[in-house]
């Protein structure tokens, strides 16, 4: 998932929102691995809206 972080933000390099949608998916990957689900979903849904 981290690589997937990566992609996008190389990907999106030019898109401040991106790198703060990336920096939040690395905070939640690092820190709360226990509900990465639950973060995914938090961030899709912040993504679609």
């Amino acid at each position: 998932m981290y690589k997937y972080c990566v992609n996008m933000f190389v990907k999106n390099l030019k898109t401040k929102l991106n790198f703060a949608v990336c920096t939040f998916f690395s905070f939640c990957f690092c820190y709360w691995n226990l509900t990465v689900i639950s973060c995914v979903f938090i961030l899709s849904m912040y993504l679609v809206s």
